[in-house]
């Protein structure tokens, strides 16, 4: 770890409604968490006065923010449904309801709720989340399908390649997919990569107007260039250069268990996110006993191994995780040993 960079030590997650400080005066929340090194907390829902109590104690507080994905969109907004290269809607997949991304008032909702949350002088920063072409990424065998072939991603990809050569117009929406795919699959990625970036752009436009000293971070699909056929850039749209000309820090979702990996690879993604951006990285580690038990002694081993990667921070997923299945001992012996060779450093 790199002695001049501060480490950051962080719960996702974190509420004053956990059970190890519930019920307890805001100082005293505060109190806790220095106790055991956490300096960084994501919350969703405090009070000021909680807020407040952190703040002062140097704990800093950071809210995520998601984009592209949401079950009551989905069902209350059709026409922001994506569509698959055979022309159908992209169905939910469990839990998670994609979005298109291209959707201009879409777009510029979670513009208009960036703003008013980097806006707030109470947090530290955001990090964007589900801010990718829709996929449920997070198992063995991720379902890949070719999306969005809406109207506006069409007319989006019409225009963008304008000049180099001409879209038919003539086909349905099947066949004007499988055309692009097999015929122009390069200015595809491009285009959907692009369109991703470009919402990072505006949205650190608006940072950088608003408030210039609170941070942009992302939540990234933890997939190398060469992985998964490419997917990275040809389903999720997510290029890690692109990305890094507007983003702070990259936090990769490096969720080993339920990604069926083994406990090495969190830090060995992050040692390539780091390379691949030239940014800090602080990636996000399962803590959850999901798909299978998650032991104690595993969960410290990678945290400590993928604090050791980054040099400057890892983010536990979740707090509450750790509270329902009463692994705060491992996850604050691994922060307090990280602490301790931090400061041992010449």
């Amino acid at each position: 770890m790199e002695p001049d960079r501060p480490l950051t030590l962080c719960l996702y997650g974190f509420s004053s409604n956990l059970n190890p400080v519930k019920g307890i005066p805001p100082e005293q929340v505060a109190g806790w968490l220095n106790e055991r090194h956490v300096n960084a907390v994501f919350v969703a829902k405090e009070s000021d006065e909680v807020l407040g109590a952190l703040r002062q104690a140097g704990v800093r507080i950071y809210r995520e923010m998601t984009l592209f994905a949401g079950k009551s969109l989905y069902q209350t907004h059709p026409e922001w449904r994506p569509i698959t290269a055979d022309g159908t809607e992209q169905k939910p997949d469990g839990w998670y309801y994609g979005l298109c991304p291209n959707k201009e008032d879409l777009r510029q909702k979670r513009l208009r709720e960036f703003e008013k949350r980097i806006a707030d002088p109470r947090i530290d920063g955001v990090w964007l989340d589900f801010i990718r072409y829709p996929i449920r990424w997070e198992k063995q065998d991720p379902t890949q399908l070719d999306n969005c072939f809406c109207d506006d991603c069409i007319r989006l990809y019409r225009e963008a390649v304008a000049g180099d050569f001409e879209v038919p117009q003539d086909m349905d929406r099947a066949e004007l997919a499988r055309w692009i795919l097999e015929n122009h699959l390069p200015s595809w990625i491009e285009f959907k990569a692009e369109r991703i970036a470009t919402w990072v752009h505006e949205a650190r436009l608006i940072r950088d107007r608003v408030r210039p000293d609170a941070t942009i971070g992302i939540f990234t699909v933890p997939w190398s260039s060469n992985e998964q056929n490419g997917a990275i850039f040809r389903v999720v749209g997510q290029d890690y250069v692109k990305l890094a000309e507007d983003v702070d820090i990259f936090s990769p979702m490096v969720y080993h268990l339920l990604c069926r990996k083994g406990p090495s690879w969190p830090a060995e993604f992050t040692k390539e996110t780091i390379l691949r951006t030239g940014k800090l990285v602080w990636p996000i580690v399962q803590a959850m006993d999901e798909p299978s038990k998650l032991s104690y002694e595993e969960l410290e081993q990678v945290i400590l191994d993928s604090g050791r990667a980054s040099g400057t921070g890892v983010i536990v997923f979740t707090a509450g995780h750790l509270d329902k299945e009463k692994k705060w001992e491992p996850a604050m012996r691994a922060f307090r040993t990280l602490v301790g060779e931090k400061e041992s450093k010449p």
